[in-house]
């Protein structure tokens, strides 16, 4: 089985970063994913490094997957030139600091900067292509894979991102399968695409379902973000209390054959809820086959 990271500590203060830590390692958790707040604090403050070294040797903690530097400032299809210099020198930056920290994959999103008025899928993924393009050396020096992440805009399904994948054709770039957003664009028995939130991304596109987006991404896929919602909103719930199919998903992400980890991203901290909970719902059963307490 391949180890299993958990998110939801991002940027906090110095003891709600402490007591989460404890709640996780008093819940047998050794593995945290590192957070783009702490990305950000890094940029702004080297010595910030030292800080998060400390908080995984005092409980037993090691990183490995990255979910960095997102947000409409970092967005790789950026296209502002001032914004897109920014941006490539800072995930260059970050690439080279996270090698030692033994991180291994870097989840990147290629979302934002999408106009709901104007449709330029070639300049978009040209955008992408480019930004990944200056990372790459990076990356593979520190021996980290960069990561695309579906979204449930139209630049971003599972054929856009296996696209990307399929240009680069380099271990170095892969795909981060998220559960949540794939599932957005899953049809579903009385389910109306017009009900899915945010619809406005969809009137330049065919307003159709996409099915198969597991399966259409699975060769590349090297990391994923598990977590739930309704097929409607992207809510992060714990599993179980949305409608994925979690036999079908759990057992199709046990084949992809560049897996090397897999992620919680259910909301935890800001959403107020129990680590034991969500930790213990992550049972070997529900790893290997999908099956929920």
């Amino acid at each position: 089985m391949k180890p299993l990271y958990f998110q939801g500590v991002g940027y906090q203060e110095d003891h709600v970063i402490r007591h989460v830590f404890a709640e996780f390692a008093a819940n047998g958790v050794t593995n945290i994913a590192f957070s783009d707040g702490w990305c950000r604090a890094i940029l702004n403050d080297i010595s910030y490094i030292d800080k998060l070294k400390q908080f995984a040797s005092d409980y037993g903690m090691t990183y490995s997957a990255a979910h960095v530097l997102r947000g409409a400032d970092y967005d790789i299809a950026l296209s502002a030139p001032d914004a897109r210099k920014v941006l490539i020198e800072d995930h260059c930056k970050m690439l080279d600091i996270l090698g030692d920290f033994g991180i291994k994959t870097y989840t990147v999103h290629p979302h934002y900067d999408f106009d709901n008025d104007v449709r330029d899928d070639e300049q978009h993924r040209n955008n992408c292509i480019d930004t990944i393009e200056k990372m790459l050396p990076h990356a593979e020096k520190s021996g980290i894979i960069i990561a695309v992440e579906n979204n449930f805009t139209p630049p971003c399904t599972g054929e856009r991102i296996a696209d990307l994948c399929t240009y680069f054709n380099s271990p170095w770039v892969g795909a981060n399968y998220d559960t949540g957003h794939a599932h957005i664009l899953d049809p579903a028995p009385g389910k109306n695409f017009s009900d899915i939130a945010p619809l406005e991304h969809w009137k330049l596109y065919p307003q159709e379902f996409q099915q198969h987006q597991l399966e259409t991404m699975l060769p590349f896929i090297v990391t994923c973000h598990i977590h739930d919602n309704d097929g409607l909103i992207d809510s992060h719930m714990p599993l179980g209390q949305g409608t994925i199919d979690w036999p079908y998903v759990m057992k199709n992400l046990a084949k992809a054959p560049r897996m090397i980890e897999y992620q919680s991203e259910i909301s935890i901290v800001n959403a107020g809820r129990s680590v034991r909970t969500i930790v213990e719902s992550f049972s070997p059963e529900f790893m290997a086959e999908g099956k929920l307490a």
